[in-house]
């Protein structure tokens, strides 16, 4: 599972930052896209199957 989206901003560069124990959202109102997947990890290349998505406000 992992936060695609934060405010429409991919992985939210520059709104959010990542530590080793989770991640910190700045202060505010924000809209954030939760994403469920597996990883296929195939010889040519590796491959995302998103199966779920989750939008909170």
């Amino acid at each position: 599972m992992s936060i695609s989206k934060i405010d429409d901003i991919a992985y939210g560069r520059g709104v959010s930052f990542s530590w080793f124990d989770g991640s910190f959202i700045s202060a505010g109102r924000h809209r954030a896209v939760f994403e469920f997947y597996e990883d296929r990890f195939l010889s040519i290349r590796n491959t995302r199957n998103v199966i779920y998505q989750k939008v909170m406000s």
